[in-house]
């Protein structure tokens, strides 16, 4: 037996680290040039990192290094590594989240050497500058596969290239794509000119690969299960024949719909009927409607064939609280209406009363019963999708003899769903690594990268139609000794369908990455010529104005504004704007940032970009601007801007086709014509965020440097607070921002609206007695009761009530709402 080797350098701990060939030689590669390392699971690339590293810090003894990992409990993970492999003072080995003071943070980054940290922190303090990116010497990104679209690996690895003086950048993945543009895009992204690649099959890694046992099991289903499926689909199949009559769609099979083309048809709806006359919109009302349930049908045909009866009755709950609480249109009460749903809501219930949840439960009970008793020392992983069936497994592993199991979610929280801490999330993956919980049930938050080293069976509850999920949690296990994956797979299902998909992904990963060299130079290809857009007319106009001196700012008048300024300082020949905090984490920012933009960051009631004291610009996305439209939020909007600004700007940003929106074309133009015309408000469009910046950065510049204007924007008193009582009162059921008006004018107060009695309610014109009943049934909802479930058990009662309230109402309706006049 050969005797282990370990690595020999002053700043690693003696006989810590085993010296593997294969390390060596990635090593020899990556301290030369930016690299990107592919190398399969449980490989030791943290140990790569470590090499390189204490390789920098001995080059640069006052440099910086920085290890990004995407969750908690991996920043965890690393960070113990890292001060039990490495010589240097613990406490300049620290992870900087966003848990820390923000201010504190700053004297983190001053006083330490080593960082753990997550993308999105060291990006917010990139933006907000308490980490100089000059002293950084190495910057590792772990999961490297993320560094692609708008992720925030792509923006710091820009700011890193542009002010680091002694750059070195390593990106590490175990599944880099199945497509060799997702991997050029992560090159060109990351800055990468070297790429490294191992797999399975390489000569100098096969001796450290453990064998990983791989299978799957067909589970049938029940015949109640099956009954509810062929209910949904035969209702699923009469909305779908509905729009193929009005040739919207080419099929009426299910499986000739799946949901992302689903997604498409209101867009497809809108086009057909743009040019239907205001008088006779009766088809396109029904498209729109067919287009909504079918839809909502498609995602509950998934939840019961995959997820189970938890994951249904949950989804169902939320479209029957929607029509309680005033918010489901007529095709959703049409849907749930329909005697076909009442039979799959009866059905749905009975099964819940007897916590039925999906027949794979059984086969993964016994799975997990036989895996404990073979091995009461084994660490046992389950992924499910959504994170109430998360729970609800763990809930029932528990009740096997021998099993210790929690659920593990991320943390986000969401009505019903409470999400972990990080301090949670921590304690418990220590518990799991201690033996304390032998079953851990998790979501996808624990696919990346964490190492439990006793892990022997992987299961997955259900298909992923991803290979980089696929490999991400096949890897979880087979890190130190052989292991063993189960996928469950419901029986003519999407089960099947995602399997296939993903393992069809999965081949031509390792196609693709076998082709590849072990060493690529990077190859920058020529950008094609483009038509010119609004930004090259913009920045042509400027050359004009400078040469003719069209501009000058003195000529402009000063307004006086007596009410309270946000002003700046900025640092002289940078270009500075405020930006609404809630917009920091949008990729304009990134790209203001990349253009050497001084940004500010304040929670504005108004707009959100201020380019100088006279220039405030309110961005919308298309999604945002047909939301706004149909809340009437925009005119509310607007007529603050104008009020309260000397020359305010809309933006649209994105593709506003009038026949590809939820709304009707006519209902957009008018929008968009009332903006320019009643409002005279100036309206600008860009096609994605990357112009949207280069507009407001000429906006700025063209302001504050050719115009000498200052960056501050006055705020009238009240107006801020005025809106913000508007917006709160018009969340409730059933009302617009009109009654939201005559309600606080009427009460005077959102406190005297929240206190009111049912009767008092009818005074104000408008409501009637459903709008009063609804508003006060909402106030004194029990908000403990909703989120833990206890009204899924009156499900069925709820429905009928509805169904009959609604009849109720058909038949007679307030005087009060029927004299409500139509324009105000």
């Amino acid at each position: 037996m050969n005797q282990t080797e370990y690595l020999n350098h002053p700043l690693i701990k003696p006989n810590k680290v085993e010296a593997r060939l294969y390390q060596q030689t990635l090593f020899a590669s990556c301290i030369k040039e930016n690299s990107l390392v592919v190398l399969p699971t449980g490989l030791g690339k943290t140990i790569l990192f470590l090499m390189i590293a204490a390789h920098r810090i001995q080059k640069f003894p006052d440099g910086k290094v920085v290890f990004c990992a995407p969750t908690k409990p991996l920043m965890d993970q690393h960070e113990r590594t890292i001060k039990d492999a490495m010589n240097i003072d613990s406490k300049k080995i620290t992870q900087v989240s966003g848990q820390i003071n923000p201010k504190k943070r700053k004297e983190i980054w001053e006083m330490g050497q080593i960082f753990v940290c997550t993308p999105q922190t060291i990006q917010n303090d990139i933006i907000q500058h308490r980490v100089k990116l000059e002293d950084i010497v190495f910057l590792c990104l772990d999961e490297a596969h993320k560094g692609v679209g708008d992720h925030s690996y792509v923006f710091i690895a820009d700011q890193y290239h542009q002010k680091a003086q002694n750059p070195l950048v390593l990106g590490l993945t175990a599944s880099p794509g199945s497509k060799i543009e997702r991997i050029d895009d992560i090159q060109n992204n990351l800055h990468i000119t070297n790429v490294e690649i191992r797999d399975e099959g390489s000569y100098d890694v096969k001796q450290y690969i453990h064998e990983i046992e791989e299978g799957w099991e067909i589970i049938p289903l029940t015949d109640e299960f099956k009954i509810i499926i062929e209910t949904l689909n035969n209702l699923f199949k009469l909305v779908l024949e509905g729009l193929k009559d009005l040739e919207i769609v080419d099929s009426a099979q299910p499986r000739n719909n799946p949901r992302k083309e689903l997604l498409k048809l209101r867009g497809r709806v809108n086009e057909k009927f743009s040019d239907s006359s205001e008088e006779d919109r009766s088809e396109f009302f029904r498209a729109m409607a067919l287009v909504g349930n079918s839809i909502r049908l498609s995602h509950a045909i998934e939840l019961i064939e995959t997820q189970g009866i938890p994951s249904l009755s949950k989804y169902l709950e939320g479209q029957i609280n929607d029509i309680k609480f005033g918010k489901g249109s007529r095709a959703l009460k049409d849907l749930m209406f329909s005697e076909e749903m009442r039979q799959v809501v009866e059905a749905v219930q009975k099964l819940q009363e007897r916590k039925v949840i999906h027949p794979k439960i059984e086969r993964l009970s016994e799975l997990i019963s036989e895996e404990i008793k073979r091995n009461p020392n084994n660490r046992i992983l389950v992924f499910a999708h959504f994170r109430v069936t998360a729970k609800m497994i763990s809930e029932e592993l528990n009740k096997i003899e021998g099993v210790e199991s929690h659920w593990f979610v991320g943390q986000s929280s969401a009505r019903g769903d409470k999400g972990l801490s990080q301090k949670e999330q921590i304690e418990i993956m220590q518990e799991f690594r201690d033996g304390n919980y032998n079953v851990l049930v998790s979501t996808s938050v624990a696919e990346e990268g964490l190492d439990i080293g006793e892990c022997e069976l992987v299961v997955f509850y259900d298909a992923v139609p991803s290979a980089i999920r696929l490999i991400q949690r096949k890897g979880r296990t087979g890190r130190r000794k052989e292991g063993k994956v189960i996928m469950l797979i419901a029986e003519g299902t999407r089960d099947e369908a995602y399997m296939w998909a993903s393992k069809r992904q999965a081949q031509n990963m390792r196609r693709l990455v076998r082709k590849m060299d072990k060493t690529t130079q990077k190859t920058v290809q020529p950008k094609k010529k483009q038509q010119k857009g609004l930004v090259d007319f913009l920045k042509e106009a400027e050359t004009v104005a400078k040469k003719t001196n069209l501009v000058d700012g003195k000529e402009e008048e000063e307004e006086e504004n007596k009410s309270l300024e946000i002003e700046f300082e900025k640092e002289e020949g940078k270009i500075k704007i405020i930006c609404d905090s809630r917009e920091r984490n949008s990729q304009v920012i990134k790209e203001l940032m990349n253009k050497g933009a001084e940004l500010g960051f304040e929670r504005l009631d108004l707009g959100d970009y201020i380019c100088s004291d006279q220039i405030i610009v309110e961005r919308k996305t298309e999604d945002d601007f047909v939301k706004s439209v149909i809340d009437k939020r925009l005119f509310t909007q607007a007529k603050a801007l104008v009020e309260s600004c000397t020359k305010p700007v809309i933006l649209i940003e994105g593709d506003l086709n009038l026949f590809s929106s939820s709304l009707h074309p006519h209902a957009i133009a008018g929008a968009i014509t009332s903006l320019a015309t009643d409002f005279r408000l100036p309206i600008i469009y860009t096609r994605n965020q990357k112009e949207t910046a280069e507009i407001l950065f000429s906006l700025a510049r063209r302001e504050q440097e050719e115009r000498k204007r200052r960056i501050s924007i006055g705020k009238r008193k009240g107006l801020g607070l005025k809106i913000q009582m508007e917006e709160t009162i018009a969340s409730l059921p059933h009302v617009d921002h009109k009654i939201s008006n005559r309600l606080l004018k009427h009460f005077g107060s959102i406190k005297n609206i929240m206190t009111a009695n049912l009767e008092d309610f009818f005074e104000v014109r408008g409501i009637g007695d459903k709008i009063a009943t609804d508003i006060i049934d909402f106030i004194y909802s029990d908000y403990n009761e909703i989120e833990t479930g206890e009204e899924a058990r009156t499900m069925k009662e709820d429905l009928d009530f509805l169904r009959k309230d609604k009849r109720g109402i058909n038949s007679k309706k307030s005087e009060n709402e029927e004299n409500q006049p139509k324009n105000e």
